[in-house]
């Protein structure tokens, strides 16, 4: 896969794009509509039917074309409808799942040390660990038992990965287990459970920080973090991505930016958030991107 490719997987925000629909396309073009609200009201309407597998087929075509966080999520609780957890980071699709594809080897050089000094909380003194042999034998049966489990029965799932993730933390089971923990709690309620998912992905990035789902762990802490209106941490995730990345695209800077700026007028920091829209629009140079339109509202707004 090419370096340019590998950067379109990169969609750290798309925030901008409700922007867009919410206060840019109504004010240029008077439009008090447009394809994501169809979409998502098509597919809500599906849902309501009970026919969940058109509205995820639905959602996951729109995902491919242009992906947003609105779509994903909406895909997820389908997928949740459905009890298929394991499909949760669309690999067939330009989802918001693919960020470890451009940035995984630069984080990875720069916090692997930090990352590696992190361990899992120590085992409680009635809990003894394992040796490996053991914990992967029993993980081995946990994920086994856990395949001829009835599909609705969540509470055997959550308890099991658990359980892997607590007595099994060695093996390459409790790194999977991590995963589709955090599946469970983006897919398996009517709206997703982020404090959970949260928990379970940050042990999953302290624990195992060569894990597979690194980027795909960070795109949805991101996502999270957003969701449950944690400014902090948005904006601290955006740091770590102009620190790791010191050359960044120009359409890298601009959305990065954008999401930096949009994190730090949410924190109070009125005079850094102008800096980084001001730097959108000076980046931007009258391309007139979405970044660009949105940027200028929010300096007009925070005048």
């Amino acid at each position: 896969m090419t370096l340019e490719k590998m950067r379109k997987l990169l969609l750290p925000t798309r925030m901008i794009f409700f922007i867009f629909i919410t206060v840019i396309s109504p004010a240029l073009f008077g439009e008090p509509k447009n394809d994501l609200a169809k979409v998502l009201d098509e597919g809500r309407r599906l849902e309501k039917e009970k026919n969940f597998d058109g509205a995820f087929q639905l959602y996951q075509k729109n995902l491919a074309i242009s992906p947003s966080e609105g779509l994903y999520v909406r895909a997820a609780i389908t997928l949740g409808k459905l009890r298929r957890y394991g499909e949760a980071a669309f690999p067939k699709s330009a989802s918001l799942m693919k960020l470890r594809a451009l940035i995984f080897k630069k984080f990875k050089s720069t916090k692997e040390p930090e990352r590696q000094q992190v361990k899992t909380n120590p085992p409680q003194e009635s809990s003894p660990i394992l040796p490996l042999a053991e914990q992967e034998d029993l993980a081995s049966k946990m994920f086994a038992e856990m395949a001829s489990t009835d599909k609705w029965d969540l509470d055997a799932f959550i308890s099991g990965y658990q359980k892997v993730i607590d007595k099994c933390p060695d093996t390459q089971w409790a790194e999977m287990a991590c995963w589709r923990l955090s599946n469970l709690y983006l897919l398996a309620n009517q709206e997703p459970n982020y404090v959970e998912m949260i928990s379970t992905l940050k042990h999953l990035l302290r624990r195992y920080p060569e894990t597979i789902f690194y980027g795909e762990a960070k795109e949805r802490l991101l996502i999270a973090y957003k969701a449950t209106l944690n400014w902090q941490k948005v904006g601290e995730m955006y740091e770590e991505l102009f620190r790791v990345n010191s050359q960044p695209t120009d359409e890298d800077f601009i959305k990065w930016s954008f999401g930096y700026g949009e994190a730090l007028k949410e924190m109070g920091r009125i005079e850094q958030a102008k800096k980084c829209f001001e730097d959108v629009l000076k980046k931007d140079d009258q391309k007139d991107s979405l970044e660009a339109r949105a940027s200028q509202i929010f300096l007009s707004a925070l005048k």
